[in-house]
């Protein structure tokens, strides 16, 4: 019961993130700010976000914590409000709150995620349930607030995700009512901080995941703030569909290679190669054909690349330290992401807006050549792989 209500708040907390991620330019754009301030907004959401995680995972992990969720629950309520308001200052102070109690949230979810079991195995395929649930949604919620926003404007996506967040509030209070506390550890609270920061900075394989899962994560960051303006200014009148196609992409291997992700420290080099590849194969459509239909080829490629990139990496580090570590581990690789996210926000906004947008789109590209190099490197740095390669 607390497994599915864990997914449940998941799912919905994901589908009113990704509506609002979706509509958020055209709020800015509505108000009379462009592309490029709707990525440095977002960019700076980005860097709450990860700021929090940090700081939560850190909190969890020291402390026995009560009623955490729902707290957190109802301060994202009041900063949903807060975004949609007449002002621009409302809008952005509440873009801003969201990033922030986003990253509280995730880690909280995750934390619950990573503690359900001791097993590696199962705990593996917990995560990529976990990661399913959470892109379920999107395979819907960005067509929908495009669509929306197109038909009956932008403040029809707001009331939408207001009736959602108030489904998953009520999920909220049912989880909070199950579960009587969490963290605290095992007592070693000083040291466990400081063992987690040793395993990232220190082994090099868990230190390249990291950095991989970062810099693929830019994908993310254009495709929910970028894309759908600059596919407008390129030509293509609808761009819900390629949103559609690249939310299903980015679904189903969470749900079909969940028995597949990593279950012990083994560097998972094959499945991180195929990653970066598909990422850069993306990236590449998006920038030469985003004027055909067949910038679809983009859509599939980075959604698959971020299907698969998060829950590997997320899995692998997970079996590198102990469950007293879960939640300073766990909030650092989603930090990770959210350094991807920040990047290509604030670059792609500075980008566009000193040069062009059309230059804007060679920055994914970049750093999805930079992880495909990182990759290569720790796989000849693997004496098995290398065996493997010889033969």
């Amino acid at each position: 019961m607390k497994s599915n209500l864990i997914f449940s708040v998941s799912f919905f907390l994901s589908f009113v993130n990704f509506l609002l991620f979706y509509s958020y330019p055209f709020r800015l754009e509505e108000l009379g700010m462009g592309n490029g301030v709707a990525g440095l907004v977002v960019g700076t959401a980005t860097i709450f976000t990860l700021i929090m995680r940090v700081i939560s995972g850190i909190i969890i992990d020291k402390f026995r914590l009560k009623w955490a969720m729902l707290t957190t629950a109802i301060l994202y309520s009041l900063s949903l409000l807060l975004m949609n308001g007449n002002w621009e200052f409302t809008v952005i102070a509440g873009r801003l709150g969201l990033g922030g109690l986003l990253g509280i949230m995730s880690t909280l979810l995750m934390y619950y995620t990573l503690t359900a079991s001791d097993d590696r195995a199962e705990k593996s395929r917990n995560v990529s349930m976990f990661t399913f649930f959470n892109a379920l949604p999107t395979c819907l919620a960005p067509f929908i607030a495009l669509k929306m926003t197109q038909i009956w404007g932008v403040n029809s996506v707001a009331v939408i995700a207001v009736i959602l967040f108030l489904v998953c509030l009520l999920l909220v209070l049912l989880l909070d009512i199950q579960t009587t506390s969490i963290g605290g550890g095992d007592g070693s609270k000083e040291e466990g901080f400081s063992e987690s920061l040793r395993c990232v900075i220190a082994d090099k394989n868990v230190r390249a995941s990291i950095i991989i899962l970062s810099l693929i994560y830019i994908i993310s960051g254009t495709t929910v703030t970028f894309l759908p303006t600059y596919f407008v200014k390129s030509g293509i009148n609808d761009p819900s569909w390629y949103f559609l196609v690249f939310t299903i992409c980015m679904m189903l291997p969470r749900l079909l290679l969940k028995k597949h992700m990593p279950q012990d420290s083994i560097f998972p080099a094959k499945l991180l190669m195929i990653c970066v590849t598909l990422g850069l194969a993306g990236n590449l459509a998006n920038y030469l054909l985003a004027e055909n239909q067949f910038v679809l080829s983009g859509a599939v490629c980075n959604g698959a690349t971020l299907g698969i990139i998060y829950p590997v990496v997320m899995s692998y580090v997970v079996c590198c330290v102990g469950k007293n570590l879960s939640g300073t581990l766990s909030s650092v690789v989603a930090a990770a992401a959210d350094l991807g996210v920040i990047s290509s926000n604030i670059g792609l906004g500075i980008i566009s807006v000193s040069i062009s947008e059309d230059a804007a789109m060679m920055f994914p590209i970049i750093a999805s050549v930079a992880a495909l190099l990182i990759v290569y490197l720790r796989m000849m740095a693997q004496p098995h792989i290398k065996r493997k390669m010889s033969s």
